[in-house]
């Protein structure tokens, strides 16, 4: 049975190559969101294995979510993979206690190994 994958960043062409390469490796299905509109909401209904989640998001910041998920014992186990071009996005993904983090731009090889990576496949 395919891991579910739930993926927000503000890119719509990031978001399609990246469900693309990873829904067809077989392990993943992958739903996609280009904002945090209603992300609460989608998160209980779609109960991801993993989030995907971009830094600069319109609104509010990747690593505000992130740690407001770490911080509920509900989310606080699902394995989170932070998506920036920052350059400090070691730092950031570690004060948001992010599990892994993702440069960009991302070879789509190395979006695969990361996520097979943080997910133990």
């Amino acid at each position: 049975m395919a891991r579910k994958i739930l993926m927000c960043d503000d890119d719509e062409g990031i978001l399609e190559v990246s469900k693309a390469v990873l829904e067809s490796s077989g392990y993943y299905k992958v739903k996609t969101l280009t904002s945090f509109d209603n992300f609460f909401n989608i998160l209980k209904v779609e109960k991801p294995d993993l989030l995907l989640i971009d830094l600069w998001m319109p609104k509010i910041s990747g690593d505000e979510i992130i740690k407001k998920l770490k911080r509920n014992k509900e989310t606080s186990t699902i394995p989170i993979i932070i998506i920036s071009a920052s350059r400090d996005i070691c730092q950031i993904s570690k004060e948001s206690e992010a599990d892994n983090y993702l440069c960009k731009p991302f070879d789509l090889d190395e979006l695969l190994s990361v996520v097979n990576k943080t997910l133990s496949v």
